[in-house]
């Protein structure tokens, strides 16, 4: 019997029913090459998503870091001399990443909070801040505003309109999606 199957196998050979599995074909390479390519395409998508995302990163920390150096820069001043050297305009552009956008001539004032334009707050003038000024740290640079304003006690009896003063500082750099602000409140 073991020589009938010999020759059984050989015949089927010879007709070619059973194929020799000895190598890969090309429709085999060309798959692997194809999932090969998917999986370096996908490596180079996530390390670029990776790289945005630091960038995005590294601006907010250089201008945070920028925001609350000139916030402790005017806060180490005499309380007299934080206020605005001269007083912004609005600059009409209707834009709402400008911050001269929400100066308010008729108060003249700011608008302290963009999303609630109805808070408002009359600009402190006679100090020695001058409205905005060009920064840079090496790296990046832009524009930084400063806007400084008098916030009023909350408590009703002792309220008046020049309890507290308010510094606003914004930056912006060129190519940015929005400027960065801080904000924070000095008393005497």
């Amino acid at each position: 019997m073991a020589s009938s199957r010999a020759t059984n196998n050989n015949t089927a050979r010879s007709r070619g029913l059973i194929s020799d599995e000895g190598g890969l074909g090309l429709i085999e390479v060309m798959v692997g090459l194809v999932l090969l390519l998917i999986g370096v395409l996908s490596a180079f998508v996530a390390f670029e998503a990776s790289q945005r995302a630091d960038g995005r990163g590294e601006r907010t920390a250089t201008v945070a870091h920028r925001a609350q150096s000139e916030i402790e820069r005017i806060l180490a001043l005499p309380y007299a001399s934080v206020g605005m050297e001269s007083i912004p305009t609005n600059s009409g552009s209707g834009n709402p990443k400008d911050p001269l956008n929400y100066v308010v001539n008729a108060l003249p004032g700011y608008e302290y909070d963009w999303a609630e334009p109805a808070k408002q707050e009359k600009f402190v003038n006679g100090g020695a801040l001058a409205p905005s000024s060009a920064w840079t740290d090496g790296n990046r640079s832009g524009t930084l505003y400063r806007f400084v304003t008098w916030v009023p006690d909350p408590c009703p009896k002792c309220a008046n309109s020049q309890d507290y003063k308010r510094l606003t500082v914004v930056l912006t750099t060129p190519g940015t999606a929005a400027p960065f602000i801080s904000s924070t409140i000095a008393t005497k």
